[in-house]
């Protein structure tokens, strides 16, 4: 690939606390695009990336950072080979951008052979964007979230990637595994009535993406973690759920409302026992999965595609939190036990990439003779984290009912102890 011919002028990258310069340059407008376009040399790149020695794995790898450019949208060009020396060395990339920023590994970016067939290797650019929507799509996520009662607090942004050889185009959608992202909490902002950053789903509607909210010298970010690309707001905060004024649960079960997952604010019962088809709506809507609603139809023969659910049952399934039943049913109105919802926590501990630890922590209850087999490995992973706790320090009683509070309180633990909220 030839040397970039730099237009204005080296960006001051910072590469493992470190500034280097003449490796990343502004190399001027493109059409179609507002703001500034930085791409990578790809010699002094490779030779930036061969002074890290010894074995790199996942998450210990050096961290490169672009600082802001500018005050329209930012896109980040990476050669091809860049690319893969970049993964080669478990590099994670941070692209800063004046309402945000986004932070993957590029592990996450790894280009995949079949959809690229046909593509001129040399001249292929990995492009990564940060920009602010166009007018008709801020006009739409307005629009959808006064529908929704939810206010905006700042400007949405627009998460986006794809390879690209200047004539053929492969979009990346979406990761498999959660990425960092953040959004600039306006100043004038009170930070009690912050709620939770949302994305708008493939159908429209409304989802939320774990959301915690942090402070530095500089402003308050929302730092939210999500799988796919697309634009994301901030929102504002809802009120309490009258149901859980005085219950055990209210903790959890009002931060889930502010978050989105929780919606039916007024009918809400703490005690009401839980269905199959409600937690895969709780479950999918506080990781922020969504996106399976369409395709091939409904995977079974009592879903259809205008049940409320189907989305939500789409994705659990699609994920492997949830699984259908051999006769081709999925029975959405079937309640749970809480040994099955124990199975269920801890294969969504494997989507968040929550390791088990202390497994005998079972043998502390009395009745876990009453565990079954098939259940047995999910309900001790569940229990070893604290994801889901004994109905007294002495019982998990498997074979009760699940309830919704139960359910809020399990899903916030398992949100907290893998670090996606607080």
């Amino acid at each position: 690939m030839p040397p970039v011919e730099p237009v204005e002028e080296s960006v001051d990258l910072l590469f493992e606390g470190e500034n280097v310069l003449d490796v990343a340059f502004i190399t001027g407008d493109e059409k179609d695009f507002e703001g500034a376009v930085i791409t990578f040399d790809e010699e002094a790149l490779l030779d930036l990336l061969e002074g890290i020695e010894g074995p790199v794995t996942p998450g210990t790898g050096p961290i490169l950072e672009i600082p802001e450019v500018g005050e329209g949208g930012i896109k980040v060009r990476i050669p091809y080979d860049g690319v893969k020396a970049m993964e080669a060395k478990a590099l994670t990339l941070t692209i800063n951008h004046p309402l945000g920023s986004h932070t993957l590994p590029l592990e996450a970016l790894s280009p995949e052979t079949t959809a690229m067939r046909g593509f001129t290797i040399e001249k292929t650019y990995l492009e990564i964007i940060i920009s602010e929507p166009e007018a008709d799509t801020r006009l739409r996520v307005g629009n959808l979230l006064e529908a929704a009662g939810l206010e905006a607090l700042g400007d949405p942004l627009d998460f986006s990637a794809a390879y690209s050889d200047g004539e053929k185009s492969y979009n990346i959608t979406g990761y498999d595994r959660y990425v960092e992202r953040t959004l600039i909490i306006p100043e004038d902002t009170d930070p009690r009535e912050i709620a939770t950053v949302v994305v708008i789903g493939t159908t429209g509607e409304i989802r939320s993406v774990p959301t915690r909210i942090v402070t530095t010298y500089k402003n308050q970010a929302a730092v939210f973690k999500s799988r796919s690309n697309s634009v994301y707001t901030l929102v504002g905060h809802s009120d309490g759920v009258p149901g859980v004024a005085n219950h055990w649960s209210k903790a959890a079960v009002e931060d889930l409302f502010s978050r989105l997952v929780i919606t039916d604010r007024e009918t809400f019962d703490p005690e009401a026992h839980i269905s199959r088809g409600e937690f895969a709506r709780y479950i999918t809507r506080a990781l922020g999965l969504y996106g399976y609603s369409t395709g091939s139809g409904t995977l079974f023969t009592d879903v259809r595609t205008s049940d409320p659910l189907f989305e939500d049952i789409q994705t659990a399934v699609a994920y492997g939190i949830i699984q259908g039943y051999p006769d081709g049913t999925f029975r959405p109105h079937e309640l749970i036990s809480r040994q099955e919802a124990m199975v269920m926590y801890a294969r969504a501990m494997a989507v968040v990439e929550l390791i088990p630890l202390d497994n005998n922590r079972i043998d502390s209850y009395e009745d876990r003779h009453q565990v079954g087999e098939w259940a047995l490995e999910g309900v001790s992973e569940a229990l070893s984290v604290g994801v889901f706790n004994g109905t007294s320090p002495t019982t998990i009683s498997p074979l009760l009912t699940f309830r919704h509070a139960e359910a809020a309180t399990a899903i916030r633990n398992l949100l907290i102890k893998s670090r996606l909220i607080y």
